[in-house]
């Protein structure tokens, strides 16, 4: 992790946090409401407390907005104590020993580290061997034991569930203004460059903090909660394939981190324009679409489901489920090129299964309709079209030559057309008025039954 040294020069004092509730407005969209300053252990003890606080977040999610993100964190808070309340009654879930939850984070103590750790709280060095320091196993945010109890950030592993898709917008800035001139996390003021003379504020106040812009949310954080961390932004890639690193803030870091492996960009529907102009991106899905093709066949292949061939894609088994979900991983290993060397050799694989290695997938294989030729085409070949009617394989050539019209489809509508025609035929001559098959006293036939007029008459 980087830490910019602004961050520590900025930060010689940690709020309480009491002094934070008292800096953050209820109504401003980066703070929080009084229902989040007790944390731990919730500040209830008894179920009496926990009902009134459950009480009190009810009423404040009818007075939030609808689909509103205060709406959406208020009900979060409102399951938290719904479940605390559960744990008071049955008993609480034992934690590790000496683990504590906060906020969402799932804190291990620590005592010795590898490398140099700073609080994510307080921007400190975190010395091992003197200081008594947590790690959250979901996330991995550090901090003191002293500064757990002003910790403001959620745990991202939550914001994965609160937002389990990208914003793709680009640095949706809004100023400091829609701000409050506050910190979009913790609630600390921020200024600009503060002319002291004109706000009033004493040379050096530590109580304020310099904006650090996160080019992901376009919010502003201070220099404790924005280390100038630098991450691949995902709405950069999709509009413009940008794959610089953009300053984000800390929260946010540990976000796109967990969010980094999961399949939830439609590039097609987000940027399909994107394919026709990066070929590698072109390349891989393709490559995708006909491996679609060639798990059907091994979804009716004894062998290939004993062998367990579709584990080939190793930890990226939604390439099986579907071709146009892809994972900010693969973008980045598309540009590299090493997306695209793995689903070749995943390709290589398959198809040497179906064409050479078993028998029973060889024999689903097609030959050409229009010149009937020797090679066994398959639906994932090249240059090779199936019907979309009946699903017959033709190599494209042929198919073109024959004006997109299939020789299969045209025999089965020709014999369809003939039993038609045979159906009516046969109900038009057994449909004549009368009775067919009539004699005469005479025994002369009555052709067609029933004859109109004096000819008909039977002479009695």
């Amino acid at each position: 992790m980087f830490l910019h040294a602004r961050s520590v020069q900025e930060a010689p004092a940690t709020p309480s946090p009491g002094e934070l509730g008292n800096n953050v407005d209820s109504g401003d969209e980066s703070s929080e409401s009084n229902l989040d300053h007790q944390e731990g252990h919730f500040g209830y003890t008894t179920e009496q407390e926990i009902e009134r606080a459950v009480q009190e977040c009810k009423a404040a999610i009818l007075e939030s907005e609808r689909s509103s993100d205060e709406r959406r964190r208020l009900v979060r808070r409102l399951v938290e104590l719904r479940l605390h309340r559960l744990e008071l009654r049955e008993g609480a879930a034992p934690l590790p020993e000496g683990a504590r939850r906060l906020r969402g984070h799932l804190l291990q103590p620590q005592r010795v580290s590898r490398r140099r750790e700073y609080c994510d709280q307080c921007a400190g060095v975190i010395v091992a061997l003197v200081h008594l320091w947590y790690t959250c196993q979901g996330c991995g945010l550090h901090a003191h034991a002293a500064c757990l109890e002003a910790v403001r950030r959620n745990c991202a592993v939550e914001r994965v569930q609160d937002e389990p898709e990208y914003d793709l917008r680009i640095c949706p800035e809004r100023g400091l203004s829609h701000q409050q001139f506050k910190c979009a996390e913790c609630g600390r003021r921020v200024m600009p460059e503060p002319d002291y003379q004109m706000t009033g504020l004493p040379s050096g106040d530590p109580s304020v903090y310099s904006p650090r812009l996160c080019d992901y949310t376009g919010l502003y954080f201070c220099s404790v909660c924005h280390w100038d961390d630098r991450a691949v932004v995902p709405g950069r890639v999709i509009h413009n394939w940008d794959f610089d690193k953009y300053s984000v803030s800390c929260g946010t870091r540990q976000y796109l981190e967990l969010m980094c492996g999961k399949p939830v960009l439609d590039v097609e529907k987000a940027n399909p324009f994107l394919f026709n102009f990066v070929d590698e991106l072109r390349h891989v899905k393709k490559l995708r679409e006909e491996m679609m093709l060639m798990k059907q066949y091994f979804l009716s292949c004894r062998a290939a489901l004993e062998s367990r061939i579709l584990l080939a894609f190793g930890g990226r088994q939604y390439f099986v489920e579907s071709s146009h979900l892809y994972s900010m991983r693969d973008l980045m290993e598309v540009r590299s090129g090493q997306l695209l060397a793995f689903l070749l050799a995943v390709h290589a694989k398959f198809a040497k299964h179906i064409r050479e290695e078993c028998e029973a997938c060889r024999g689903k294989g097609h030959i050409c309709e229009v010149c009937a030729g020797d090679e066994v085409l398959f639906a994932f070949d090249a240059h090779v079209v199936p019907c979309p009617r009946c699903g017959r394989v033709m190599h494209q050539h042929c198919y073109v030559r024959r004006d997109g019209q299939c020789p299969r489809c045209a025999r089965i509508d020709a014999r369809q057309q003939g039993q038609a025609d045979g159906e009516r035929t046969a109900a038009t001559d057994g449909g004549v008025t009368g009775r067919s098959g009539e004699v005469d006293r005479d025994g002369t036939a009555v052709a067609g039954g029933h004859v109109k007029g004096e000819q008909g008459q039977i002479d009695t």
